[in-house]
C-alpha cells in the first residue's frame, strides 16, 4: 500500500515520541553500549579525573538489517589543567536516523575537591547542536508522488548546557550527569504544529566497583540508569573482567530485552581498542538485526608514567 500524504508533525511525533514500536526513538541522546570507556559523553564532571590526557572515538551502528537505522560517531578529548584540581574536555558527535541528522559539539570544564580517601568533582559543559530533517529525501511512494509538506528541509541550530557530579574513590565511583538542561524546539520556528518535537532533559546515573580476584584477574560490575521524559526508564547492567591488564571481556543486559557482549585489548601502553555487539530478543527486534560498536582510545602518557589500577580500569 502506497504511503499517502503525511505531515511534518507525524514524522516528528513518530521519531521522537513513539514507544509502541521501539523505545529508543524517545531517547534523543545518543545510545552507547560501551559508555564505561568514555564517561565524558554522559557526565562533564568526568573531565580531569585521569592523571593523563585522553582521546576516545566511538562508532555505533544500530539495527543493521533496518534501512535508515541509527548510526553515531563521537570523538572526545579530556585532561587536567596543570597541577590544579581542574579539568577540561571537548566532545563532538554526528548522529543519523533515516532523514533525521543531529550534529553538535561541547566544551567541558570540571573542578574537583580532595576528600580524605576520595574526590568529589563538579562539571559544566556548553555547546551547540544542529537538528536537520532532510524531508526532500523522503520517498513517499513507489512513483515519487509530490507532497507539499515535504517540499522544504528543516535545519535548526540551538545552544545548550549541561552539568554533572562525580564522586570516586580508589575502587568505586558514583556519577550523575545531565548533558543538557535546556529543553528547546528541534524544529523550525515557523513550523505550525500543536505537538512540537523538543529536546528533553536526559539523566544518567551510573556507578562501578573494582573486585580484585588475584594479581592477574579483576572484575568490574557496573550499572547505568537512563531517564528521559517520554520513554521508559532504562538500565544497563554490566560485568567486565580483565586479565593481565591487557585483555578484557564483558557481558551486559539492557532492560527491554537486549543482551550485549564486548571485548577489549590493550595494544600498547597508550592505545586500546574494544568492540561490542548487541543481541536483541523478540520477533520484531530480531528482524531489525543486531547492533555493533567500536571504540578506540589513546592515552597521552609516556612509558615512565605510573598509574593505579583504578585510574586505568575504572574509567
Amino acid at each position: 500500500m502506497e504511503m499517502r500524504t503525511l505531515t511534518i508533525r507525524t514524522i516528528l511525533l513518530f521519531l521522537f515520541c513513539s514507544q509502541s514500536i521501539i523505545d529508543s526513538f524517545a531517547q534523543q541522546d545518543q545510545m552507547y553500549s560501551m559508555y564505561m570507556y568514555n564517561q565524558l559523553l554522559i557526565n562533564p564532571a568526568y573531565a580531569g579525573s585521569l592523571p593523563q590526557n585522553q582521546a576516545v572515538g566511538l562508532f555505533r551502528r544500530q539495527w543493521v538489517n533496518f534501512p535508515g537505522s541509527p548510526s553515531t560517531a563521537t570523538v572526545s578529548v579530556q585532561g587536567r589543567i596543570g597541577e590544579k584540581n581542574m579539568g577540561w574536555g571537548f566532545n563532538a558527535f554526528n548522529d543519523n536516523l533515516g532523514i533525521i541528522h543531529n550534529t553538535g559539539a561541547n566544551g567541558v570544564y570540571s573542578y574537583s575537591i580532595n576528600l580524605k580517601k576520595s574526590k568529589l568533582a563538579f562539571g559544566l559543559q556548553a555547546g551547540v547542536r544542529n537538528f536537520t530533517a532532510s524531508l526532500t529525501d523522503s520517498k513517499l511512494s513507489s512513483n515519487n508522488e509530490f507532497d507539499q509538506a515535504f517540499d522544504n528541509n528543516i535545519s535548526h541550530w540551538s545552544f545548550n548546557f549541561g552539568t554533572g557530579i562525580f564522586y570516586y574513590s580508589e575502587n568505586w565511583f558514583v556519577s550523575l550527569g545531565v548533558p543538557h538542561l535546556r529543553t528547546h524546539r528541534l524544529s523550525d520556528k515557523d513550523l505550525n504544529t500543536t505537538d512540537e518535537a523538543r529536546l528533553n532533559n536526559h539523566y544518567f546515573l551510573n556507578g562501578a566497583y573494582i573486585l580484585e580476584i588475584n594479581d592477574q584477574i579483576k572484575v568490574k560490575p557496573s550499572m547505568l540508569v537512563k531517564a528521559v521524559s517520554g520513554a521508559p526508564m532504562q538500565a544497563d547492567l554490566n560485568v567486565n573482567a580483565y586479565y593481565h591488564d591487557s585483555y578484557g571481556i564483558g557481558l551486559s543486559y539492557r532492560t527491554g530485552g537486549t543482551f550485549l557482549i564486548m571485548s577489549e585489548i590493550k595494544i600498547s601502553n597508550n592505545f586500546q581498542t574494544a568492540i561490542a555487539y548487541d543481541i536483541a530478543t523478540g520477533k520484531v527486534r530480531r528482524s531489525l538485526g543486531g547492533s555493533f560498536e567500536i571504540m578506540l582510545k589513546y592515552d597521552f602518557r609516556s612509558s615512565k608514567d605510573s598509574e593505579t589500577e583504578f585510574e586505568r580500569r575504572l574509567f
